[in-house]
């Protein structure tokens, strides 16, 4: 890059065009002023000359942007440049535009741009270099409230937020662009913080968010009672599962309790349940016995140690059929 040269710039006389422009800004102010004698002899309420008064800021503001941007003008540095690494760039055949958005609306800066050849990247930009312009178009002070919004609340809250204050649109894509190349900078940053003193105490940060409205921290008695009630609550989940469990193997399969062959179908069905819940509950009730022979089905091997030289077709359950050992009385291998 060059330094930037006043003798240089496509100006007129510095003084003389400043007149011009603020020559304009005079009839402006005055019609600011009468308006304001208007409203406090009519009666006007205090909260509808702060609105009015704001918006009309904002045009004023606007308008001696204008003029600040025409005075700096569109940096004319001649035909060529000589760079400072000694490269030659010449000057575009017509000037470029580009768009910034401030805190006081959407400015179009048409400038000249300097490059080695036609439709080649540009080198030299005196007016963005004169501005120190970002290389978004979002203007440096707008990004700062952008992200001060962003911070607490969602892109579209931030975009709602300023488009009511400064009657200023901008969108969702513009809000996280500028966040991601915001971040870019937290590295540097970091880096330039240096090491921490171990020796000397610091201040801790605690960021906490919780968006379903439920305490993170609760007394210790109630994290206690509520502890205390899930186990009970458990415990009881898992006696039913459990009864349930025998229950169903009552109606269609055939087992053993406590070593004796007993059937699951009819009138037993009542009965084997009743046993069942006894041993799982640890009762001392005798159990009833039906003798019956197991019918042959294919499926897991059902050969207890008391008959060795049982026919495998017969001993045969089906395959959905599982053991289950079962606490009572006394050990029982129960098929269900």
């Amino acid at each position: 890059m060059v330094a930037q040269n006043p003798k240089k710039r496509n100006h007129d006389t510095l003084g003389d065009f400043g007149e011009r422009q603020f020559d304009a800004l005079t009839g402006e102010v005055d019609v600011l002023a009468q308006w304001i004698c208007d409203a406090a002899s009519q009666g006007t309420a205090a909260h509808e000359v702060e609105r009015g008064l704001f918006d009309r800021l904002l045009r004023l503001g606007y308008t001696l942007f204008q003029g600040f941007l025409t005075m700096v003008g569109p940096g004319d540095f001649g035909e060529e440049v000589t760079l400072d690494n000694g490269r030659v760039v010449h000057r575009a055949k017509e000037q470029h535009e580009r768009r910034l958005l401030t805190i006081f609306g959407e400015f179009t800066i048409a400038r000249w741009v300097y490059a080695q050849r036609d439709k080649a990247k540009f080198e030299f930009v005196p007016t963005d270099q004169r501005l120190q312009l970002p290389a978004s178009e979002v203007s440096y002070l707008l990004q700062e409230w952008d992200q001060l919004l962003g911070v607490e609340h969602a892109f579209g809250k931030v975009r709602e937020v300023i488009e009511t204050i400064l009657r200023l649109k901008q969108s969702l894509d513009t809000l996280e662009h500028t966040n991601q190349q915001m971040a870019t900078a937290a590295p540097v940053f970091r880096d330039e913080q240096g090491p921490v003193d171990m020796s000397k105490e610091g201040e801790l940060l605690i960021v906490t968010e919780d968006n379903k409205g439920i305490p993170m921290v609760r007394p210790v008695e109630a994290c206690r009672r509520s502890s205390d009630q899930r186990r009970k609550g458990q415990q009881e989940a898992d006696g039913v599962h459990r009864l349930r469990l025998f229950r169903g193997s009552t109606h269609t399969h055939a087992g053993t309790v406590g070593g004796d062959v007993v059937s699951r179908s009819g009138s037993a069905e009542g009965a084997t349940a009743a046993s069942t819940e006894q041993a799982l509950l640890g009762g001392t009730q005798p159990r009833t016995r039906w003798g019956s022979r197991p019918r042959s089905r294919f499926g897991v091997s059902t050969i207890g140690s008391g008959d060795r030289h049982a026919s495998p077709t017969q001993t045969m359950a089906d395959p959905s059929e599982r053991r289950a050992s079962v606490v009572g009385n006394r050990s029982a291998n129960v098929l269900a």
